[in-house]
């Protein structure tokens, strides 16, 4: 008799330390910074983004998901945290996001989104794009040369 284990969901990326320096010019950089995770329930992946505050209506966070390496993909708005609530300095809005996963899914990878005005800007973990792993499904999702053939 063999007993299964059920692991949890596994980043596949470390975060910067929001204090430290390396964060900052990051964020300085990019404009948008995904700042912190956390998987709750191993079915829900929780976050926070900081963005730099521009002198226009019109700013929007949001997450750009995959579970197929981007063959399809879901676009889902960030909230915007008030800036009563907000613990940084007032030049720096926070925004939220929520993606519910299923045990099915082998990895969801993602990319942070910030428009402001007519400029948009994306924190892509340096082109690596941020997955978190499910090692409890380990099915081989990515792309053969058949999904490109039409095959």
């Amino acid at each position: 008799m063999h007993c299964l284990f059920f692991q949890p969901l596994t980043p596949d990326f470390d975060l910067l330390e929001p204090k430290s320096e390396e964060f900052s010019h990051k964020l300085d950089k990019q404009k948008v910074i995904l700042e912190e995770i956390k998987i709750v329930n191993n079915f829900t992946v929780r976050g926070k983004i900081l963005a730099k505050s521009f002198d226009t209506d019109l700013q929007m966070a949001s997450i750009l998901y995959t579970f197929n390496n981007f063959r399809s993909f879901t676009k889902t708005p960030a909230n915007k945290v008030h800036q009563d609530y907000n613990p940084h300095s007032p030049d720096l809005d926070l925004y939220t996001f929520k993606v519910k996963v299923t045990d099915y899914m082998s990895k969801l990878q993602f990319v942070i989104m910030y428009r402001a005005g007519d400029n948009q800007y994306t924190d892509d973990n340096n082109g690596q794009l941020y997955t978190i792993f499910n090692p409890n499904n380990d099915t081989d999702t990515s792309e053969s040369e058949d999904d490109y053939l039409g095959y």
